[in-house]
């Protein structure tokens, strides 16, 4: 608690139980005066053992509190390189499909020039054979 609300709620008590007649009131506020002084001093406590409080915050767990910590910092930096490396890898793999395309239409190009040339080659031998037996007649 800082200092200044510490003195300002010690203040606002004090000038209740000054201004007040009843007696009862008076003790109700004189005892909330003394449980305030009682919390403000454990918490003043508390505050200067900062390893005992990271101990009852953190339930026992600090170790792994802080280990935690330096593996989510491993994660977050791995993270950004398995980005790094999902990008090359899935623009490999896109290439390679590419390539397959390409591939296949250099084949079927291949073979349809075969085929081509093929028919040509029937038509021209079935041409000659005509004009032969035509010659023949």
């Amino acid at each position: 608690m800082s200092v200044s609300v510490e003195a300002k709620l010690k203040a606002d008590i004090l000038a209740a139980i000054g201004k007040t007649q009843n007696e009862d009131m008076k003790t109700v506020l004189l005892l909330t005066f003394g449980v305030l002084e009682v919390v403000i001093s454990r918490l003043d406590a508390m505050a200067a053992d900062e390893k005992g409080l990271r101990e009852a915050v953190l339930n026992g767990h600090a170790e792994n509190h802080d280990r935690d910590h330096t593996w989510i910092g491993e994660q977050i930096k791995y993270k950004d390189l398995a980005s790094e490396e999902h990008r090359w890898v899935r623009g490999k793999i896109a290439a390679e499909k590419e390539a397959e395309k390409e591939a296949k239409l250099d084949k079927r190009e291949a073979r349809n020039t075969a085929i081509r040339q093929l028919v040509t080659i029937a038509m021209s031998a079935a041409a000659g054979a005509a004009g032969v037996l035509w010659m023949m007649k």
